[in-house]
């Protein structure tokens, strides 16, 4: 097996928060979702790993090799502008071309056109949805492998969402390229994503396919009494809502042929991140 990304063991304490032992590794060609609530350690994970903050200890590898500075293999797309406000699109463009050995002009162009960026408009007028779009068509047009995506989705509208999660899949459909996606709005990698990773409190909580977690997981709600009758084994979190039980199982119908009266329904992925995170 070959990964875009290897991290293990990563490490970064704060007065108030430690990221302890993180673990995981991207596949070539594939989509991780790095899953948890706001304030979980997605984005000290992100940058800790591509040493944009010093962490206290664990390995990162990038195409198999330590990393010690962010390479041109990276593409980077954080949650806001990191461009000067003051520059045009096409200004950018000539900064840019002079930064990266592997810069597109081509590509930058082309996507540009797709995305109706205005060229002569300076960036800090543009709308958060023109910022994201922008972003990651420059994290596009330097030869990156590997995308990182920090909350890149969040706050845009229902279209632009749609055409930025186009343009991901498009890019991993195009050789041996990987995305690691971080975010708090479970939907877009539902739609998306191959591997789940659930982060919370600063700590990997649970690793699973996005496909099993959707098709496979399920959530069966339940009386005391019904609940009492469950064999530990048998489900992976529960906890008490109310006058019933909620408890994710791993195999929808294995529980429901066992336990045919109960009600069950499939999960969603913020469904099984709350129901893990909140497990009594």
């Amino acid at each position: 097996m070959e990964y875009a990304l290897e991290i293990k063991d990563l490490c970064k304490s704060y007065n108030t928060f430690t990221l302890e032992d993180i673990s995981f590794k991207v596949e070539k060609g594939s989509i991780m979702g790095l899953v948890g609530r706001n304030g979980a350690g997605k984005t000290t994970t992100i940058k800790a790993a591509l040493n944009i903050i010093n962490k206290d200890s664990g390995v990162v590898k990038v195409f198999n090799k330590e990393v010690s500075d962010v390479t041109e293999d990276v593409g980077i797309v954080f949650d806001g502008s990191t461009f000067s406000g003051d520059l045009t699109v096409t200004q950018l463009q000539h900064v840019l071309s002079q930064t990266y050995s592997n810069w597109d002009d081509a590509r930058y162009t082309e996507l540009l056109n797709r995305f109706n960026l205005a060229l002569e408009k300076k960036i800090r007028t543009f709308s958060r949805g023109m910022i994201m779009k922008l972003s990651i068509i420059v994290a596009l047009s330097h030869g990156a492998k590997l995308l990182i995506l920090d909350e890149a989705t969040g706050g845009l509208d229902v279209a632009t969402r749609e055409e930025v999660l186009d343009l991901l899949v498009e890019f991993v459909s195009e050789e041996d390229n990987s995305i690691l996606m971080s975010s708090h709005i479970s939907g877009d990698l539902e739609k998306i994503a191959d591997n789940i990773t659930f982060i919370d409190e600063g700590k990997i909580i649970f690793q699973e396919l996005k496909d099993k977690l959707v098709y496979e997981y399920a959530i069966a709600r339940m009386k005391d009494a019904d609940f009492e009758k469950l064999q530990t084994k048998e489900f992976i979190a529960a906890r008490k809502r109310g006058l019933q039980y909620e408890v994710l199982v791993g195999d929808k119908e294995v529980f429901a042929s066992k336990y045919p009266n109960i009600e069950i329904g499939n999960a969603r992925i913020d469904e099984v991140l709350t129901l893990i995170s909140n497990s009594n």
